[in-house]
């Protein structure tokens, strides 16, 4: 299968048992998290994995670049998130795939994909969130979970879970404010949607989308 196609996309999706919204990827990588990342994509082999694709990351040389390896490539689904332009990416492995969701604009850490100022960090879990919900709406199926880890993916699934199960886990060293680690959904929601509020409410196009955010 290419999975470059978006109908193929949409399949892909529908048959996944579940869906794993990860910040960071053997791809994409930062903490101890992208090993576990890079297990669970080649031991949850019934479910996918999404995530920000960080178009600005660092490579220690040229050849290591997954889209000159040809080990990410692009695919034909596009579209407009808030005037932004959004466009899916896809492993060719064969291992449990990774959407990778590229925003115009948005994503830019360099050494990691946490590396950027903590109000760009807040509104790119925003921007996460949207897309995330853009491509689940519709053809995902109530049954699936989506299970998310660390706060940059709460809005994401604050947006989706009235149509899926959903799952939070947060063991990020950027979760210190945490004062549990294993909170309820609708706590860790509450806790993390405080850190990106802030920048939410400042930002004028972000009002319309920040209602379908609150509590």
């Amino acid at each position: 299968m290419s999975r470059t196609s978006v109908d193929e996309l949409r399949k892909l999706i529908g048959r996944a048992q579940f869906v794993m919204l990860r910040y960071e990827t053997e791809f994409t990588p930062c903490t101890g998290i992208t090993a576990v990342t890079k297990q669970e994509r080649r031991h949850f082999q019934r479910g996918i994995m999404m995530a920000p694709w960080c178009p600005s990351l660092k490579r220690q040389k040229p050849a290591d670049d997954p889209l000159r390896k040809g080990t990410i490539r692009y695919t034909d689904w596009r579209f407009d998130l808030y005037g932004r332009d959004c466009r899916v990416l896809v492993t060719t492995d064969d291992f449990s795939p990774i959407l990778f969701l590229e925003v115009a604009g948005r994503f830019l850490g360099v050494e990691t994909p946490y590396d950027v100022p903590l109000p760009d960090l807040r509104e790119d879990s925003l921007y996460f969130g949207l897309a995330v919900d853009h491509v689940l709406k519709g053809m995902g199926s109530s049954r699936q979970f989506v299970w998310g880890a660390d706060w940059e993916t709460v809005p994401a699934l604050h947006l989706v879970r009235r149509r899926h199960h959903a799952s939070l886990t947060l063991h990020n060293t950027f979760d210190e404010g945490s004062k549990t680690k294993s909170v309820p959904l609708e706590t860790s929601t509450r806790y993390s949607l405080k850190r990106v509020r802030t920048t939410a409410e400042r930002r004028p196009p972000w009002k319309q989308a920040w209602r379908s955010l609150t509590l």
